[in-house]
């Protein structure tokens, strides 16, 4: 059977994709069309691509699925330290582990973020709602309420919103606020949000970008290069209106401001000593150093916000733990009459034990 054909029998069987092999296929077939990729743009570093258009003899619940591989494929690019899956009419881990063999709620997408290190797993699940299959089976609503108490994040995409490209680029942010959860790293956050706060604002993330990063990396490093503040700087001596040299620089420092910059070998001083720099002396001593003292505002801001949202995502995933213990007791009184034997409740036991909270 050719790649062409197996396509074609799949559209018109209604077939629902999930293995990885058909997977395979399908991002090969759509290749060989040159359909073209809409782009996403989630900080100068992180370029995201999915497919919009719908396609003849593809469901487009299955380039759904192929998008969201795709964008699991680039955050695992992006975040080597984690081991990130993606996997099609999956139950989510927690569901695996308590059922073991008997039947149990299935999710078009389920994403899950290992952080190895500090052996912690975040899950994610999306559900594709195809528009002509909007009238809810009964168990629909037991399905979200049981999802929802057990994973770390749920959301519905129904096709008749209509908005894909706002529901990707939510998502992608979404799942990269996650990765840098799992990872505790709210430098890269920051540069997340620096961009998302003003991707309206094209020339400002041109013109501000770069200074954004150094001073998030000198945060994160505790450190800065001296001489190339300085160069980026061109502060003048206020007395001579010349622009001052290093040595004078320094002089002028201590004895203004007693601010003692003391450097290594490779020219690099403390965070502390940037921090003094840029906040106490007079902007008016170049129009470069006003518009470093206000990025270095915004920094800090989004930095404190970025670690914030950290702790409030960590702080929010772990009060709904506290209460899993009590929904997985309220699950085994509710299935309690499907095991019959003690062998078998042993085992959910033992497979409760297990599961990661």
């Amino acid at each position: 059977m050719t790649e062409n054909t197996k396509i074609k029998e799949w559209y018109y069987n209604n077939t629902k994709l999930y293995k990885k092999d058909d997977m395979i296929a399908l991002e090969k077939y759509i290749e060989e069309m040159d359909i073209e990729m809409e782009e996403i743009n989630i900080s100068a570093d992180y370029t995201f691509h999915y497919i919009a258009d719908m396609i003849q003899h593809i469901r487009y619940e299955n380039i759904f699925k192929l998008n969201f591989l795709n964008i699991c494929k680039n955050l695992s690019e992006y975040f080597p330290k984690l081991e990130i899956t993606c996997e099609f009419e999956k139950p989510s881990l927690i569901d695996l582990q308590l059922q073991k063999g008997n039947a149990t709620f299935k999710h078009d997408v389920y994403i899950t973020i290992t952080d190895n290190l500090f052996n912690k797993t975040y899950d994610c699940v999306v559900e594709y709602f195809e528009e002509k299959s909007h009238k809810k089976k009964p168990t629909d609503y037991d399905k979200m309420i049981h999802t929802q108490q057990i994973v770390d994040y749920y959301i519905v995409y129904r096709e008749e919103d209509n908005m894909l490209g706002e529901f990707y680029h939510n998502m992608i942010h979404k799942l990269m606020t996650m990765c840098c959860t799992a990872n505790r790293d709210h430098y890269t956050l920051s540069k997340v949000n620096f961009f998302k706060l003003n991707q309206d604002k094209p020339k400002k993330i041109k013109q501000q970008t770069e200074t954004f990063n150094n001073i998030i990396s000198f945060n994160k490093k505790k450190k800065f290069n001296f001489q190339e503040l300085f160069i980026e700087l061109k502060l003048k001596n206020p007395e001579t209106k010349e622009l001052f040299d290093i040595k004078e620089f320094i002089e002028y420092m201590e004895e203004n401001y007693e601010i003692i910059i003391d450097l290594d070998k490779k020219g690099n001083s403390s965070y502390d000593t940037f921090e003094q720099i840029i906040i106490n002396i007079n902007g008016d001593l170049s129009q470069r150093l006003q518009n470093y003292k206000n990025i270095y505002r915004e920094a800090v801001r989004i930095l404190f916000t970025s670690q914030k949202e950290i702790i409030e995502l960590i702080d929010e995933i772990n009060k709904k733990k506290e209460h899993l213990p009590t929904f997985i007791n309220n699950f085994l009184l509710l299935h309690i009459m499907n095991y019959t034997n003690s062998f078998t409740l042993k085992e959910v036991y033992k497979n409760l034990k297990m599961i990661k909270l």
